[in-house]
């Protein structure tokens, strides 16, 4: 009877031992960005004040949205065009590693745009490609898809 009291105990610390490794490696695999997608979840501001963008000639802001991450970060403002207020226009800066590009997107006959709040993208490449929607000072709302700064309105 001894014997079988040893081996049950062994059995025991063996069978908990396998369910300690599994949780461990579990709980490793889902670390913050490793299953949502490529890159840690990024850090996201918007408003009216985000910051980053600064004062632009261009741009008659109303809004933003940043999604930054380590060395990359995607910032889109949003407004009316400084030249022509019936216009609305996104500027979107994009930054990996220490370059930078700018891109803007016309709204044409929209008056200002404004961003409506998106939910938090789930990795930083999430933010690259996520689709925005919007208002705009004339009552029509829309997309803005930022994988090829393309927009799409409606009414």
């Amino acid at each position: 009877m001894d014997a079988l009291t040893r081996y049950r105990a062994w059995i025991i610390m063996a069978v908990v031992l396998v369910v300690a490794i599994l949780a461990v490696t579990f709980a490793a695999g889902t670390k913050k960005g490793s299953v949502r997608g490529s890159g840690d979840v990024p850090s996201v501001s918007f408003g009216s004040r985000v910051p980053g963008l600064g004062a632009s000639h261009r741009l008659m802001q109303t809004n933003g949205w940043v999604a930054t991450s380590g060395a990359q970060a995607i910032g889109v403002y949003a407004g009316a065009q400084h030249s022509n207020q019936r216009n609305g226009l996104f500027l979107i800066v994009r930054r990996t590693g220490g370059r930078r590009r700018l891109a803007s997107v016309v709204v044409r006959g929209s008056g200002a745009v404004t961003l409506l709040r998106p939910a938090s993208p789930a990795s930083q490449q999430a933010a690259f490609t996520e689709t925005l929607r919007f208002v705009t000072a004339n009552g029509g709302t829309g997309t803005l898809d930022l994988s090829g700064d393309r927009v799409a309105v409606s009414g």
